[in-house]
């Protein structure tokens, strides 16, 4: 998740040569697409959207990859040197954090993580803990109590509100 495409949007005005690998919930990406036409910020034929990850299109000509979370595994092998997780890890099963950082440790990749402390399990999944996630053998660049996140912004008053939960950030590169 890349929080209503602010993350994708600024990167790409950074760096307009990059390749983007956004993956999202289905109904996510119909409304990323949406906005992505709107603005005009990509033509059609930069842009590719993968139904399931057997799917062999990967081509260095395309700016955005939109990929369903069902098809991560897309993103195997594809020499992606950069993942970002803002806010979305905690809302994850275990199981699905692990194969994320499968892909990502498959590309020998930074990732940049920024997500609570610990959120408590859903259903019949384990507690959320930043620190139990698996890390293994990275090297940690940085890791520190996220300032950015003391305060989010809420449509109802008080709009300004203060998060009850901590956060944490972590730039780590994997081998």
């Amino acid at each position: 998740g890349d929080g209503k495409l602010n993350f994708i949007l600024g990167a790409k005005l950074l760096n307009p040569s990059a390749q983007f690998f956004v993956i999202n919930l289905p109904e996510v990406l119909v409304n990323d697409y949406a906005v992505i036409r709107e603005m005009n910020f990509l033509k059609d034929e930069e842009i590719e959207v993968i139904n399931n990850e057997d799917e062999n299109i990967y081509s260095e000509n395309k700016k955005l990859y939109l990929i369903p979370a069902s098809a991560a595994n897309f993103c195997k092998n594809k020499g992606i040197d950069f993942f970002s997780n803002i806010h979305s890890m905690m809302e994850m099963r275990s199981t699905e954090i692990r194969k994320y950082f499968d892909i990502i440790k498959n590309n020998k990749a930074y990732f940049y993580c920024n997500n609570r402390i610990h959120k408590p399990g859903v259903g019949d999944d384990d507690d959320f803990y930043y620190e139990k996630m698996p890390w293994d053998n990275a090297k940690i660049i940085f890791k520190d109590q996220c300032n950015v996140c003391l305060k989010f912004y809420n449509f109802r008053p008080p709009n300004i509100r203060n998060f009850d939960e901590k956060f944490i950030e972590t730039l780590a590169k994997f081998d």
